[in-house]
């Protein structure tokens, strides 16, 4: 029984061996990747075999091409593949099904150069590239003219082959941190480091470069400043450590180091720079930037710019120094933080000449010399839960770098109260005159002075400040009459009090008008009142039913109204003499 066992298995195995091997024989492979066998000779059952794909391949373009042949699709102008957590755009894409295999290429010009390069996106992170050809499968790639952007620069190499989603080898690979060429406003870096050889090694928290021999070029040309081997740390973390400067040459001010200086994080939610920018003709300038951020709370940043900008040559002519500063704050509250307060920042002051004389490279690649006018605001906005009342409080400075002068109101304060009905019934329903008095009032506080740069906080400029309270009063109700004419009242009072006041006299000797301007606390009031009566009217015109018009209806609302208002010139009020 034991050896009759055995040789019934053992046929029973040859048997699906042999079944196996037909099942592989026969199997088609479908353009969407999947093996089906239709029909098995001397066997009941339908194999389906394996998927070769882990998910579907999303495509798109203007003009798509399928070669069933040759298992091929062509996808030309907006190209675009989808294939897991990769996104592939591209002038031109080609799918190989039989091998797996992507081929994409960017938008060529006239003369056949990339003018516009393929993206392809993978777990967050952008890469461009002249062309490259992807591996489905295997989740190889090898592509030409990467460039990629790691920390503060970027990586461009001639040749790099992506061994899995955390290994590449790059060839004759360039890293710099010029921003010029960094946010593509020029096509050659002014500086970069090269190495024949470079390996980027990506990993969860933090990335690593090991290069072999690398050598720094300033303006392409190669300089003695040559490492046997490096390795670069890139890391999503914040940490210490000092910022690389970029290197250059400006007519006016010379050879330059720019934005050399210092990072040092502070606990969780700010963060500090110095920054400093140093020129062989004298000039200098000294900058901090302090960032901060609190999730679901509030976020911002400060800088403030000190700095001596030199121009020409001591002795001749055209030689200029002059010192400027800058300062600058921005806040935002987040809307989740406290909907009762909000407090919000956009500081900007700045010497009057700051813009055309400062050296700073940042400020003349933003065209912040072009500016005319410079703005900032500081704003408080208090709300009640239980007060129908609003307070906003608001500071604004406002610099006109053609006249030199400054507007500053410092501080202004308006108080709103929500519309309220006088006498509100206790049922609900308001009847008459009386019930539908509704009360719409406010505060408002205001300091406002024209000044220059040079008077700011001086006490010329608090002599100069005018300072005002003004309060206004609306008053309304409306009631219906022999139930058709709606009659409605209202009244207006405004009442303002001052600080300053101007009298103004004729002089016979001189023969002009002299003005005095009295530092004490006056005040006025003015009011009007109105009234109005009016109705609805409704017609209707009907047509016949063989009309494509069934009927016209038109409305008339017809009214007559009466208002009042004194005339406050007139010697009664006192207001004028």
């Amino acid at each position: 029984m034991a050896k009759t066992s055995s040789k019934n298995i053992l046929h029973i195995l040859i048997i699906l061996i042999f079944n196996s091997f037909l099942a592989h024989t026969d199997a088609q492979i479908l353009p969407e990747n999947k093996i089906v066998n239709d029909t098995i000779p001397k066997v009941d059952t339908i194999i389906v075999a394996q998927e070769q794909l882990e998910a579907v391949v999303e495509t798109k373009a203007d003009n798509i091409r399928n070669d069933i042949p040759k298992k091929m699709t062509y996808l030309n102008k907006k190209a675009q593949v989808k294939y897991q957590d990769m996104q592939i755009d591209a002038d031109y894409i080609s799918i190989d099904w039989n091998k797996s295999m992507i081929f994409a290429r960017g938008e060529l010009d006239s003369l056949g150069r990339i003018k516009n390069p393929a993206v392809a996106v993978q777990g967050g992170k952008k890469y461009e590239y002249d062309e490259f050809s992807y591996n489905i499968k295997t989740r190889q790639a090898i592509a030409f003219n990467a460039r990629t952007e790691e920390s503060e620069g970027v990586i461009i190499a001639e040749k790099t082959k992506k061994y899995n989603d955390s290994v590449f080898f790059m060839r004759r690979g360039k890293y710099t941190t010029d921003e010029y060429f960094i946010k593509k406003k020029d096509t050659i870096a002014d500086y970069y480091l090269l190495a024949p050889n470079i390996k980027l090694i990506k990993g969860k928290d933090k990335s690593q470069v090991i290069t072999g021999p690398i050598q720094m070029y300033i303006e392409q040309v190669p300089t003695p400043l040559i490492m046997p081997f490096a390795i670069l740390p890139f890391s999503d973390k914040r940490s210490a450590g000092i910022l690389i400067p970029s290197f250059g040459e400006r007519e006016d001010v010379g050879f330059f180091l720019n934005s050399l200086g210092y990072y040092q994080p502070i606990g969780e939610h700010f963060d500090l720079k110095i920054l400093a920018d140093i020129y062989t003709k004298g000039s200098w300038n000294l900058r901090s930037e302090m960032n901060y951020k609190k999730n679901y709370r509030y976020s911002g940043n400060f800088s403030a710019d000190v700095g001596n900008t030199v121009r020409g040559i001591k002795g001749l002519s055209d030689y200029s120094k002059s010192r400027t500063y800058r300062i600058a704050w921005r806040h935002q509250q987040d809307s989740k933080a406290n909907p009762f307060l909000t407090f919000s920042a956009s500081v900007d002051v700045v010497s009057n000449k700051f813009y055309n004389n400062t050296v700073n490279n940042n400020y003349a690649f933003n065209q912040n010399n072009l500016n005319a006018q410079q703005n900032s605001s500081v704003s408080v906005v208090k709300r009640f839960l239980t007060l129908p009342i609003t307070i906003t409080g608001t500071s604004s400075y406002s610099q006109n770098f053609s006249t030199g002068l400054a507007d500053l109101k410092l501080p202004v304060l308006n108080v709103a109260i929500n519309q309220f009905y006088l006498f509100k019934p206790k049922t609900g329903v308001r009847q008459g005159l009386l019930e539908n008095i509704t009360v719409n009032t406010g505060l408002n506080f205001n300091n406002y002075v024209q000044t220059n740069e040079g008077e700011l906080f001086t006490q010329t400029m608090w002599d100069k400040m005018q300072t005002g309270l003004k309060n206004n009063i609306t008053l309304g109700t409306n009631t219906t009459i022999a139930k058709y004419f709606t009659f409605s009242l209202s009244a207006n009072i405004d009442n303002a009090l001052t600080t300053k006041t101007l009298t103004r006299t004729y002089n016979p000797i001189t023969n002009r008008v002299d003005d005095i301007l009295n530092k004490k606390i006056a005040g006025y009031s003015s009011f009007s009142t109105g009234a109005s009566l009016q109705t609805v009217l409704y017609g209707m015109l009907n047509f016949k039913k063989e009309s494509s018009i069934q009927a016209i209806r038109h409305m008339l609302t017809p009214q007559i109204g009466f208002s009042y208002s004194p005339d406050f010139s007139a010697p009664g009020f006192g207001y004028y003499k």
